[in-house]
């Protein structure tokens, strides 16, 4: 399918007035059995975030020419939202959930979308960088943790594991546990807009590379598709995740960490080597990141001097004096 991203950039800057953020909160709350403000601002915000990407999927799809156009106007629609809400002299009910937009999800949406525009720009030119996601996000905390002012360099490390979640990555579920504030609600945002790729008619999730998905816009003859009914779902109590509802998939290595972070004793387990890796990234994160839970940190690091992995000793040497117990 070739999607029509005008059609798509019209509803968007529909949706960041005043009157339609209003209209789409109501359409929201109408949906509900029962009232729940949370909801209703993640599902508005899960609408909008879907929408931003796939325009810029859609532009992307083209020569490239049109991508930078697109992404200023998405900028400058979802600033004049951000900075209309604030001014607005509203009703008082209004005034309560525009508020509670601001402090929250719409904070929250300014953070990402330039991780979200980093993605795609990483998608139609991929970096050389060879680092895994797991490496991406740790390499992530680390600058965060020496240049915390480099927000450019953070949007681009992150847009890189946005990438790879566009391609298939997998986002184990530990990061959400063990990741700073910064980067977590990233982390929220990106696996709900991957979980929103899956339920949409525009294209088989994961993509393929660029050059392939613009080859099978080719080959429909130019058919243009600008249905946004699955985007308006949310808004009429349809499918749809927000990060309220965040689904996480799990592979066995996932289970493996359960178990062994678990109170119960699993000392006759055995990791694989791609156990023995994630288990290494967090363990160099809590070097540059203070913020791990200990009670993560202590079963891994019992259970790799039960194993005595040689891999693993230096990183343990390393953590020495860093953690206790």
């Amino acid at each position: 399918m070739q999607v029509d991203y005008l059609d798509l950039l019209e509803e968007i800057e529909e949706l960041t007035t005043v009157d339609g953020f209003v209209a789409a909160c109501l359409e929201i709350k109408e949906s509900m059995f029962f009232y729940e403000r949370e909801l209703m601002l993640a599902a508005y915000t899960a609408s909008l975030e879907l929408l931003t990407t796939v325009a810029l999927f859609g532009a992307a799809l083209g020569d490239g020419t049109e991508l930078k156009k697109v992404e200023e106007q998405i900028i400058r629609c979802s600033e004049g939202l951000l900075a209309d809400l604030a001014e607005y002299h509203l009703p008082l009910d209004i005034r309560f959930v525009a508020d509670r937009f601001l402090q929250g999800a719409g904070l929250q949406f300014r953070m990402r979308l330039p991780v979200y525009l980093a993605m795609i720009r990483d998608y139609v030119q991929p970096s050389a960088n060879p680092l895994t996601l797991d490496e991406l996000l740790l390499k992530a905390h680390g600058l965060l943790s020496v240049e915390p002012e480099d927000e450019d360099g953070l949007n681009e490390l992150l847009g890189q594991v946005g990438h790879r979640m566009l391609r298939g990555g997998h986002l184990r579920p530990i990061w959400l546990e063990v990741s700073h504030p910064r980067i977590y609600f990233v982390l929220l945002g990106l696996q709900t807009m991957m979980n929103n790729f899956r339920v949409t008619p525009y294209f088989n999730f994961p993509l393929e590379e660029i050059g392939i998905e613009r080859q099978k816009r080719r080959n429909v003859k130019g058919k243009v598709v600008s249905d946004l009914g699955v985007v308006r779902n949310f808004r009429q109590g349809g499918s749809g995740y927000t990060e309220l509802n965040v689904m996480l998939t799990r592979d066995a290595h996932d289970d493996f960490l359960e178990r062994i972070l678990s109170a119960q004793d699993y000392s006759d387990l055995e990791p694989d080597g791609t156990v023995v890796g994630v288990i290494k990234t967090i363990l160099q994160l809590r070097l540059v990141y203070s913020g791990v839970d200990g009670e993560i940190v202590k079963p891994l690091l019992a259970y790799c001097r039960n194993w005595q992995i040689a891999e693993l000793e230096p990183i343990l040497q390393e953590l020495k004096g860093v953690v206790s117990g």
